[in-house]
């Protein structure tokens, strides 16, 4: 198993296993972390950090990348996406 950082700073990580439970909250709670981060330093590796921790989740509750993907195209043709920067205030 790879661990970030563990390589190019020479250091060996602890680590243990997580149950599946555990392993959701932690999923959780690391979203919040990288949000933070995001929101603090708005770098592409920070941008990536949030994907891999939303793409984790999506995968510890049954749905892979590629459905993701393709669940992401689907409402982006049918919803738009954000790159006009409009903001839906209501549905009359």
């Amino acid at each position: 198993m790879q661990f970030l950082g563990s390589r190019s700073t020479g250091r060996t990580p602890n680590v243990r296993k997580l149950g599946k439970n555990e392993f959701k909250i932690i999923l959780y709670e690391k979203l919040i972390e990288e949000h933070a981060e995001l929101i603090k330093d708005n770098t592409i590796s920070e941008v990536v950090d949030m994907i891999e921790v939303l793409l984790a989740i999506g995968n510890e509750i049954g749905y892979s990348e590629d459905n993701i993907m393709e669940e992401l195209r689907k409402k982006r043709a049918s919803n738009g996406a954000f790159q006009e920067r409009n903001y839906l205030i209501s549905i009359n």
